[in-house]
């Protein structure tokens, strides 16, 4: 048991047989008749008392301390006291010396030691003497102290084994338990303690009595696990992804129910793995799975392009980069012949989207106007070139059927329902008829005429049949009429009508005068 010493006795002596001094120490003057000078020092001290200790098996030398008040009784002031301890045997223990100012019936209180004891009973006397004059304790006879001392039970504790414990593990250490105190060198004052590092580690045990006994133990740390898994893994949309765990360890357990070193995940999350190894030491590390959105791929599942053209197809994507069929690359793709083809989508942590398309080509829509043709002077013709969807001639008209009656270069562009187009054209040649002018006539009775046109046609035919000679007599009146044709396709009529009138007769009478 550990005592602070708090005071310490000056001398400590061991088998001696000092004497109490017999002469005064007092050094002073005397009085004119050579006596010493009337003083009165007399002083009372009291330690008349027995003093149980108790001191622990462990403790090799033990000391107590006297605390020894004494009075003045007489009536000048104390300044100075010897005080000696003997023991039984009449050695020396100690010698305090005391100074200060006591006045008359004042008590002071003087604390002595160390005094050593043994187990069992033992007597200590104190004598003490006024260093000026010499003068003793006017009682001596309470001057005894008796000190009863027993030495209690050795304290026994179980040793704490060493201990190697597994990373970040805190293992409660367990003390034996009855005790009324306990003090680790880590600071912890409970039966149980948690240590974190390594090194070497005391407890002291304290029991009801006071004594302690103390215990030494070391912890070791097995080394850690480098970590086990990823922090993080990604996997496209409609896949998965598979993780394995670092080797070497005698269990996994995931927390998605999988025991084994590789695990496989279809759903975004935080998992954790578990893992014990060979020295029993459990390690979790937690992994992060992310699922990445398939990139954005739209286009259409059919194209078509026109005979003697191409098709340009530009999907829309968010994707990082687009592979054609495996072999090119590029955001927009050109295709001049019909096939069936793949684009891939490639976005971030390379998620992969394929889509299949066909190219068809159509063949170009035959619009026909015909071959170069007459147009005759005053015909309206009509121009058609077939059904389709839209039409656009150089007229500016967009209907399916067109009437012209001017000689020229018609053309005409279609589009058909697979917006092919396709253009036609035809040139009308103006074809004119030219007939002499046959005008009105007025015919007297009995008057006759010839009529002979002329002109540029190649059959003909008058209003009364005739289609022999132009060359025609007119001796009647009336309307007469004649066709013309050319190339049998033009058709060309005159017309002019002859009127009769009747011949005037003189019908007069006159006189002559002469």
């Amino acid at each position: 048991m550990t005592r602070v010493l708090s005071y310490l006795c000056i001398l400590f002596f061991v088998s001696l047989n000092t004497k109490v001094l017999s002469q005064p120490i007092y050094s002073g003057g005397q009085s004119s008749s050579g006596s010493q000078p009337p003083y009165n020092f007399s002083y009372d001290l009291n330690i008349s008392q027995t003093i149980d200790f108790t001191f622990c098996f462990e403790d090799t030398v033990n000391y107590t301390y006297l605390n020894l008040p004494f009075t003045n009784q007489g009536i000048e002031v104390i300044h100075e006291i010897l005080f000696t301890v003997f023991n039984s045997s009449n050695q020396v223990i100690c010698q305090h010396f005391w100074s200060g100012v006591l006045l008359s019936g004042a008590t002071s209180n003087i604390t002595i030691g160390p005094i050593p004891y043994m187990v069992g009973m033992q007597t200590f006397r104190v004598i003490s003497q006024n260093t000026i004059i010499g003068e003793n304790d006017q009682n001596p006879n309470n001057d005894t102290a008796v000190i009863n001392a027993e030495r209690y039970p050795r304290v026994i504790v179980n040793s704490l084994p060493d201990l190697n414990l597994c990373p970040n593990v805190n293992s409660p250490i367990s003390a034996m338990s009855g005790f009324l105190l306990y003090q680790w060198s880590t600071g912890g004052n409970q039966n149980i303690e948690y240590i974190s590092d390594s090194g070497l580690y005391s407890v002291t045990y304290t029991d009801y009595y006071g004594c302690t006994a103390a215990d030494t133990f070391s912890i070791s740390r097995y080394p850690a696990n480098e970590s086990i898994i990823s922090s993080q893994v990604f996997f496209c949309e409609n896949d998965s992804v598979q993780e394995l765990a670092l080797g070497g360890f005698v269990q996994y357990s995931w927390s998605n129910g999988n025991n084994q070193q590789m695990a496989v995940f279809t759903q975004s999350g935080v998992y954790t793995i578990t893992v014990l190894d060979s020295n029993d030491c459990e390690t979790i590390d937690t992994i992060s799975v992310n699922k990445v959105q398939l990139p954005i791929l739209e286009l259409d599942s059919v194209y078509n392009f026109c005979e003697n053209d191409s098709v340009t197809i530009s999907p829309i994507s968010n994707a990082n980069s687009l592979i054609w069929d495996g072999i090119s690359s590029g955001s927009t793709k050109n295709y001049s012949s019909p096939g069936t083809h793949v684009v891939s989508g490639i976005g971030v942590y390379n998620c992969i989207v394929h889509k299949t398309f066909e190219v068809r080509k159509n063949t170009l829509p035959s619009p026909n106007l015909g071959n170069d043709s007459i147009l005759c002077e005053g015909e309206n013709k009509q121009l058609f070139s077939g059904a389709f969807s839209q039409y656009l001639w150089n007229t500016g008209s967009n209907n399916q059927i067109i009437t012209v009656n001017q000689p020229g270069l018609y053309s005409v562009t279609v589009l058909d329902t697979n917006g092919c187009s396709n253009s036609s054209e035809i040139t009308l040649s103006l074809l004119s008829i030219s007939i002499s002018q046959l005008n009105d006539t007025i015919l007297c009775d009995g008057d006759a005429f010839n009529v002979n046109p002329t002109g540029n046609f190649d059959s003909y035919q008058w209003n009364d049949g005739q289609t022999i000679g132009l060359n025609r007599f007119i001796s009647q009146p009336g309307i007469y009429t004649l066709s013309t044709s050319l190339g049998g396709k033009c058709y060309k009529t005159v017309r002019f009508e002859v009127t009769g009138k009747t011949t005037p007769i003189s019908d007069f009478s006159y006189v002559s005068y002469g």
